[in-house]
């Protein structure tokens, strides 16, 4: 059977219904990882500890007499930066996992499905 895209294979009646339904899943799943960029809260994080950054090493050529507190609030927002980083890479590896768990169902049941385009496997 030759590959078939989305507006084909979601329509056939040929294709069984479990597979379309799997094959329409995985779809999301794409559309949702090519979405999962780091989110509004994540990016401001990392706004604010470049500002930090920033701001710390001006005030160091400067000669700020205190430093330590524009240091310690850039460490506190590192940490920020860091958790939302981790959230984003855990959300990714999440997509991934459900990703390869319906691609091996698919496989299974005699169905290859790779970016939108749905076949049948030869036996």
């Amino acid at each position: 059977m030759p590959t078939k895209t989305i507006p084909e294979w979601l329509l056939d009646d040929n294709i069984p219904l479990e597979v379309r339904k799997k094959a329409y899943q995985m779809f999301m799943i794409e559309r949702q990882m090519g979405g999962i960029l780091l989110g509004r809260q994540e990016v401001a994080h990392l706004c604010l500890f470049a500002a930090f950054i920033g701001l710390v090493s001006v005030a160091v050529l400067v000669g700020f007499e205190r430093p330590a507190l524009l240091i310690a609030l850039g460490l506190f927002q590192a940490g920020f930066s860091a958790w939302g980083w981790f959230e984003f890479n855990k959300r990714q590896a999440d997509a991934k996992g459900s990703l390869e768990r319906c691609n091996g169902k698919l496989q299974t049941e005699g169905w290859d499905y790779y970016s939108g385009s749905l076949r049948k496997l030869e036996a």
